[in-house]
């Protein structure tokens, strides 16, 4: 806990957990475990927090999302992050006096910010949603801990209103053709023109319960340009969408494969090079496309990896990519590429790259460090005078995955 607070994500700094060099830290240790000793019948299962938190089959969607909100805001667990995502929306909003000037646009965004955080973000610290938490809380004995645990994250897509019922609408997902129904107990349409089998709704959406969907906030009718060039992406929470999505995956998989001859990591020496093996990569990918002969697969996913736009923020002169185990391709830096000892590697330059700095800073995923960890390439270090603990090095490759997450909790996930 007391690691927690010193040592918050945005921080990047990994603070030695034994806090050897900190007697006052550890005296505050010794504290806490006496209060947790004196505390022990409440603290496996706090029955007073499961009162203030509790729900029945009649909660309403208000309510489960107001209980949802204050655990995000109240909770020692969850404060920080979410008042980090509120600090970092509206800091652009402050006026010269540092008082927020609240137009209805930006009012209405700040809403979307709070009920994205509640649905989609998931806790450095602990690795899950909000609302996974709070069917924690509630225990796997609670009537409702299954409908708690198994609300989905929020989505955005584009939907035909097909039917407009009494107890809400029938909306038909323009890319899969599949069929949803979404409760009017949350959704207020009445702003709205619509038009039974011809108005497309741009919705925020989150699955709820019984297969009912509610809306959490964005909805506009869209029109026919948005459609046209909306991105087409399978709808998620359709299984057989997401058999096409591990299918397209297989094709980048055996397009990359084929190209590099079976390598999963390459290097390439600029830009251009990047943007060669692009197009390579786009044509081997509509090859097999064309090879399957199936309508089904959308044209518009031929082409599943912008290399050249990934690469541009990164200010770098060479490249290397690396096909991981989701079936994405990651683009590294010159800066990791010459701590990197492969024989394949061009660029190598016998430098070291520290630790902790890369646990901390460099942004690539947990399965690329572990192939690098694997094969011993990567060449890294942890200066003597970094720490008063000795052990730091052990420490953090000992628990190398959950600081991964932690400190890279925006990307983790996105995987």
């Amino acid at each position: 806990m007391i690691w927690f607070c010193l040592c918050p994500p945005e921080k990047k700094e990994i603070i030695d957990p034994l806090f050897e060099d900190r007697d006052d830290v550890f005296e505050a240790l010794i504290d806490i475990y006496k209060l947790f000793e004196n505390e022990f019948e409440d603290a496996p299962q706090n029955e007073r927090l499961q009162d203030i938190l509790e729900i029945n089959a009649d909660s309403d969607v208000a309510s489960v999302r107001e209980t949802l909100l204050f655990i995000a805001r109240e909770s020692f667990l969850w404060n920080h992050f979410y008042n980090q995502s509120i600090k970092t929306f509206i800091k652009p909003h402050l006026n010269k006096d540092g008082a927020l000037v609240l137009t209805e646009q930006v009012n209405f965004q700040l809403y979307v910010i709070k009920v994205n955080f509640l649905f989609n973000v998931h806790s450095p610290l602990l690795g899950m949603r909000v609302v996974e938490y709070y069917a924690q809380i509630l225990g796997e004995a609670h009537p409702q801990y299954q409908f708690i645990n198994n609300i989905s994250k929020q989505i955005i897509d584009y939907f035909l209103l097909k039917k407009i019922e009494k107890d809400g609408f029938l909306l038909e997902h323009i890319d899969s053709q599949k069929q949803i129904f979404l409760s009017n107990e949350f959704t207020d349409f009445e702003h709205l023109k619509l038009i039974e089998n011809e108005t497309i709704l741009n919705i925020c959406l989150v699955k709820w319960k019984d297969n009912i969907w509610q809306n959490m906030g964005y909805c506009a009718v869209a029109g026919k340009d948005d459609v046209r060039n909306m991105k087409h992406i399978p709808f998620p929470m359709f299984a057989d969408q997401q058999e096409e999505q591990k299918l397209l995956s297989n094709i980048l998989e055996e397009a990359f494969l084929d190209i590099t001859n079976g390598n999963r990591l390459i290097y390439l020496q600029n830009i251009d090079k990047l943007s060669e093996f692009q197009t390579k990569l786009s044509q081997k990918i509509i090859e097999i496309v064309d090879k399957l002969k199936d309508a089904s697969i959308n044209v518009e996913t031929k082409d599943m990896a912008n290399l050249c736009e990934t690469a541009s923020v990164l200010e770098s002169k060479h490249f290397c990519l690396y096909l991981n185990k989701h079936h994405a391709i990651e683009v590294g830096s010159t800066t990791l590429m010459v701590c990197m000892d492969d024989k394949n590697n061009p660029f190598y330059n016998h430098n070291l790259l520290r630790l902790d700095d890369f646990v901390t800073h460099i942004p690539i995923s947990a399965d690329f460090f572990q192939y690098l960890l694997d094969r011993q390439i990567l060449q890294l270090t942890i200066p003597s005078d970094a720490y008063l603990n000795q052990n730091m090095e052990n420490i953090i490759l000992e628990n190398w995955r959950f600081l991964f997450r932690y400190f890279h909790y925006e990307s983790h996930y996105e995987a």
